[in-house]
């Protein structure tokens, strides 16, 4: 090990050592100041906290039901073809094992959404109750309209060109204030939301009951005042702590000292025979950098796997090595290379020569992600199928328009755009297929 890792391995073990020792120290002195209710404070009263969230559907008459009109919820099913309404009713109550003054404030709202956007359809802030007592209730009940839900929500969806496996409705029901005995008071504060999924033609509710429980608890008087002697060994440990955890992270954050980089040449040339040169790679989703070749040779020599080297580098200059493992990808890339990459030798390689790297940092969002795969997928289905100029010139501006609305986050037009590509891709699969078959002939 080298003087400066060995270094740094030991500013490491001595920031640790500081930061548990700074730890303990701040907690000591801070315990003397402010010592735990636990068996100096006074329980003065005990509460609950709970919701319950209830909704009776009105339907169309079907067979499921024996032509019932109404049904009860319940952690019942429902669906959206022959669902009308559903009237919900939601009941916060707050329950004290004695009289206690209350200042209590309710929200309610109603928001549908999904993984990308959140609109509120029904916001109300006056809901208000204070007095003393032992029980407190707050009612709050709305009526949804289940085909204008639906509606809104496709049409939103119609519009920003976005269509998700599902959508939530969600109420919202929000109270929060203090309840107190005396002079002694305790915040208190609850959520019990109810939330109906709509996926298909399936409305499931969630969130049916909501309970929590809390104590008004009297704090001790005071605390004996520390002794200067006995607060003299925590206050030097969490002064020398608290220096060595400054220092010791000053040295372990610095940055290493440059490394000398051999030739590309020289640095492959005891490894020429574990690597491969290969075509662009688009196939995994997620890459691992390493900062060094020789930790990619452990890594190939741990997995059993060869060290691909793709003819199509991420930039012009640079020259990357991977080792695939499934899904996963390790990558070093060498920075300045002298090597060129070798020119794709027809319309189909240079379309996935286009593609988006794999080895860039990823998309932002999940949905992102997926575009991005469907991408990926969608051209290495070329790979093997002869396309004409003019099929690989449309392969390519939908596929770099596909990257420019992601990275302009306008995932709608993405999407749009991945849609034209499938049907294009699609075209030329069943062309190849024709020409290929027995007795088949290509148009």
């Amino acid at each position: 090990m080298s003087s400066s890792k060995r270094g740094r391995t030991i500013a490491t073990v001595i920031l640790v050592v500081c930061v548990l020792s700074t730890a303990w120290a701040a907690y000591y002195l801070y315990s003397e100041v402010h010592p735990a209710n636990g068996g100096a404070g006074t329980t003065l009263a005990t509460f609950t906290e709970s919701g319950t969230n209830s909704f009776v559907a009105s339907l169309s008459p079907s067979y499921l039901y024996n032509n019932s009109t109404v049904v009860y919820g319940g952690n019942v099913t429902l669906f959206t073809p022959i669902t009308n309404w559903i009237n919900v009713t939601s009941v916060y109550a707050f329950s004290a094992n004695r009289s206690v003054t209350y200042s209590l404030n309710g929200t309610f709202s109603v928001v549908l959404s999904t993984p990308v956007w959140t609109k509120t359809l029904y916001s109300s802030t006056n809901q208000t109750s204070r007095g003393s007592g032992g029980v407190v209730t707050i009612v709050n009940r709305f009526a949804v309209n289940v085909s204008a839900v639906v509606a809104l929500a496709t049409a939103i969806d119609r519009q920003i060109g976005y269509t998700g496996p599902s959508f939530s409705l969600t109420l919202l029901p929000h109270v929060s204030g203090d309840v107190s005995v005396g002079a002694t008071v305790q915040p208190v504060s609850a959520e019990p939301t109810l939330n109906f999924t709509f996926e298909g033609s399936l409305i499931s509710p969630s969130g049916l009951q909501y309970l929590s429980s809390g104590e008004v608890v009297q704090p001790n008087s005071g605390a004996p005042a520390p002794g200067a002697v006995a607060d003299a060994v925590p206050l030097a440990a969490l002064a020398t702590s608290a220096g060595g955890l400054g220092g010791s992270l000053w040295y372990v954050s610095r940055r290493p000292e440059e490394k000398v980089l051999l030739p590309l040449d020289q640095l492959i040339a005891p490894y020429e025979e574990a690597i491969a040169a290969t075509q662009p790679v688009v196939g995994p989703s997620e890459a691992i950098r390493v900062d060094d070749f020789s930790d990619l040779v452990k890594i190939a020599d741990t997995l059993g796997k060869p060290i691909l080297r793709p003819t199509g580098g991420p930039a012009e200059g640079d020259a990357e090595f991977l080792v695939l493992d499934g899904d996963v990808a390790y990558s070093y890339r060498y920075p300045s290379s002298s090597v060129p990459s070798p020119a794709p030798s027809s319309p189909m390689s240079r379309t996935a020569s286009q593609a988006p790297a794999g080895w860039t940092t990823p998309p932002s969002t999940s949905s992102q992600r997926r575009l991005i795969r469907n991408l990926r997928q969608e051209l290495y289905r070329l790979q093997g199928m002869p396309i004409d100029h003019r099929t690989a010139n449309q392969i390519r501006s939908l596929t770099a328009n596909i990257v420019d609305a992601v990275r302009a986050d306008d995932e709608g037009e993405a999407a749009v755009k991945v849609d034209e590509l499938t049907r294009l891709i699609d075209r030329v699969a069943y062309r190849h297929a024709r020409s290929t078959s027995p007795g088949g002939r290509a148009r």
